[in-house]
């Protein structure tokens, strides 16, 4: 039986679950089975940049509360913060 997890909503959980089922990941250009190892590197560089603005915006990011307010902060932060180039 399946159990839903009460931190489903949580962006970091489905970004940990999208990088946990990467092996069985269908690509849709090549019908291959798993992501590359470049494309998982880069989710795990994208939820550890996920885990430092949670830090920075004083708690956890629910799917349901990414709007363009949340995502032009995330912008703002990456290039001031972090150093980013546009």
């Amino acid at each position: 039986m399946y159990h839903k997890n009460s931190n489903q909503g949580l962006l970091l959980e489905q970004i940990s679950n999208y990088i946990k089922h990467a092996p069985y990941r269908r690509i849709k250009r090549s019908g291959s089975l798993g992501l590359s190892n470049n494309s998982v590197r880069n989710l795990m560089v994208f939820k550890k940049l996920i885990e430092d603005f949670e830090i920075h915006a004083g708690g956890e990011i629910m799917l349901n509360a990414i709007d363009h307010m949340l995502v032009n902060m995330f912008k703002e932060w990456l290039l001031t913060e972090k150093s980013y180039s546009l």
